[in-house]
């Protein structure tokens, strides 16, 4: 493939393969945050299931991912042999929270954020809407 490119799509991968798919127990995103409240930190945790990231389309897609030349150009210009790289900025995903609704546990365990959980649901669809956002997906071209 050459020429030059502005944007690019990807997909979860539902269900998870690779080294890491374990650890994401069938969720196709998983994340542990430190929160800090009066004193007090914790952690919460979030998962996305495929479903949470389905396209209009109904597929686990997320499309217009920037596509730079790491120069802030807006494009890139592919030619010749080399690796598409896609590199993830997990800030957007969680930028959207407002962890200040969320109760310190009682004890070490980390708090989970569910789309189950009436009070903690609207974090958890937030969650969901940051995964999808193309800006926290970003694709680059490193000739050979």
């Amino acid at each position: 493939m050459t020429g030059h490119y502005r944007s690019g799509w990807f997909s979860f991968g539902a269900p998870p393969t690779g080294p890491a798919a374990s650890a994401l127990n069938g969720s196709v995103a998983h994340v542990v945050a430190t929160v800090s409240q009066n004193d007090v930190s914790f952690d919460v945790e979030l998962f996305a299931s495929k479903d949470d990231v389905l396209d209009t389309n109904g597929a686990p897609t997320v499309e217009g991912c920037p596509f730079g030349d790491g120069g802030g150009s807006g494009e890139a210009v592919v030619s010749g042999n080399g690796t598409i790289v896609l590199t993830v900025d997990p800030s957007h995903w969680v930028d959207q929270l407002d962890l200040s609704r969320v109760t310190p546990p009682a004890d070490d365990r980390a708090v989970q954020i569910t789309a189950s959980d009436q009070t903690l649901a609207p974090l958890h669809n937030a969650f969901a809407r940051g995964l999808r956002q193309a800006v926290a997906y970003t694709f680059s071209f490193i000739p050979n």
